[in-house]
């Protein structure tokens, strides 16, 4: 297997021996640098937009990652769960103070869970507390 990325946000997946396209993958930004692991079961693109996509190489979209100058970074599953810096997680403010979001947003920080999504598990739909406010 090899890959190849492509300024108009594809990663393209290739058979190595006879140069067929075996897959196509949206980058959703230009694609400038990709990378496959060892074994050729997972495909990884840095983009123009800053992030890193990782795929599994039949095409299922495990993570997103971002890593700021400053030294943080987030992990992001297509399903929501995230790990991230801890000078990340206390600048998360935005979840209003303690909000109705706030119990939602700390049951999705599952760094268990993102490194099952970066090893190419399936992962369980998230499940969300009950809102005493309603």
């Amino acid at each position: 297997l090899a890959a190849s990325a492509g300024a108009d946000k594809t990663v393209r997946l290739w058979n190595a021996q006879s140069g067929a396209q075996v897959r196509s993958l949206a980058a959703g930004s230009p694609a400038f640098a990709v990378a496959l692991d060892p074994a050729g079961k997972r495909v990884a693109a840095g983009c123009a937009d800053g992030l890193v996509r990782v795929w599994e190489a039949g095409g299922r979209h495990l993570l997103t990652l971002w890593s700021g100058s400053d030294g943080r970074w987030l992990a992001l599953t297509p399903e929501g769960y995230y790990a991230a810096s801890d000078g990340l997680v206390a600048a998360k403010d935005w979840r209003a103070g303690g909000s109705a979001a706030g119990p939602a947003i700390e049951a999705l920080n599952a760094p268990k869970l993102v490194a099952k999504a970066a090893r190419g598990e399936k992962l369980p739909e998230p499940r969300f507390p009950a809102n005493p406010e309603r």
